[in-house]
């Protein structure tokens, strides 16, 4: 036989639920912000890497790491 909750309950457990996916989502979006704040300096350094390279150089080294 299955417990009758009441919509009151049910109205706690759903706001319980979302409470607990917005604290997951907060989390999720400060490691996104953590990645991002890492891969800026790896930014940099590829754009000034293919400014500074010649072109063969650089169409070379591409292909290497799958990017060309």
């Amino acid at each position: 036989m299955s417990e009758q909750i009441s919509p009151e309950e049910e109205v706690l457990r759903l706001r319980d639920l979302l409470i607990a996916k917005e604290a997951e989502l907060g989390a999720l979006r400060g490691r996104v912000a953590e990645l991002e704040g890492g891969a800026a300096p790896l930014v940099m350094i590829s754009a000034r890497l293919r400014t500074l390279l010649p072109g063969r150089v650089r169409s070379l080294l591409m292909r290497l790491l799958g990017r060309g």
